[in-house]
């Protein structure tokens, strides 16, 4: 038989990422939304550094839910 043919046994999810742009945030602020997204059901969540309008550090604030959470978070 040809390994290549036969399907894959895997199993699989699907999962919504979302991204949020904040420029005029504490850490403090940043650090608790990040812990209110866990509790409401967020799988991860993670921040970015970036470059906003006029050269000014801005944090991109993400998560990962599953499908029938996201909303939640969002």
């Amino acid at each position: 038989s040809d390994a290549k043919s036969q399907a894959l046994d895997f199993e699989y999810d699907t999962v919504m990422e979302v991204t949020a742009n904040y420029d005029d945030a504490t850490p403090e602020q940043l650090a608790w939304a990040t812990r209110q997204l866990f509790n409401l059901g967020a799988l991860d969540v993670w921040q970015t550094t970036a470059v906003g309008k006029k050269g000014r550090v801005m944090i991109l604030l993400s998560f990962l839910a599953e499908e029938g959470v996201w909303r939640n978070c969002a």
